[in-house]
This record gives structure tokens, C-alpha cells and sequence, in this order.
């Protein structure tokens, strides 16, 4: 009556897609944050003491590497996803 939701509509290329996208995100929010987030977080927590108070500099440095971590790896996973995509069709169009 009702249609399933999850992953069982999926073909099993879109599994796989899915699958290397995550595990491609896992791999890149390893590497690409802590770069990010040293680049970044002086200006942050200046800024956060400048319009707040001083002393918050823990709590800043917590969400902003929580921040950036979740961005990235979500970033990261689209980005794989459209190229994974993009290379499928590129090889569809040119074997098929």
C-alpha cells in the first residue's frame, strides 16, 4: 500500500555511489580540517571575544571545530557524489 522508504529502491550502483561518497568524505574531513580549522581559528576567537566577553575561547574553539568538521564532511560528500555521477554518465555516454 505504502511505498518503502531507505535504501531498498536504490540500484546497487547508487549503494555503491553512496558507500564510496561516505567513505571519500571520512577520508577528506580527516585530512582537510585540521588545515581549515588552524588557519581559522584565531580569527575566530578573537572575533568572538571582541563582540562577547574573554574567556570564551574554549567553548569557541569546541563549536567551531564541531562546525567545521560537519561542514566539510558534508561539503566533501556532495562534491563526491556529483563526481562519482558525473563520471557514470561520462562512461555511459562513451561506451554505450
Amino acid at each position: 500500500m505504502y511505498k518503502k522508504s531507505g535504501d531498498g529502491d536504490l540500484s546497487g550502483f547508487s549503494r555503491t555511489q553512496r558507500w564510496l561518497a561516505n567513505a571519500g568524505s571520512v577520508v577528506s574531513t580527516f585530512f582537510i580540517t585540521p588545515l581549515v580549522f588552524g588557519w581559522s581559528i584565531d580569527f575566530v576567537i578573537d572575533y568572538a571575544e571582541a563582540q562577547y566577553f574573554n574567556g570564551i575561547d574554549w567553548l569557541v574553539t569546541l563549536v567551531w571545530g564541531f562546525i567545521l568538521t560537519v561542514t566539510i564532511f558534508f561539503l566533501s560528500r556532495a562534491v563526491l557524489a556529483v563526481l562519482i555521477e558525473l563520471s557514470r554518465m561520462l562512461t555511459h555516454k562513451r561506451f554505450f
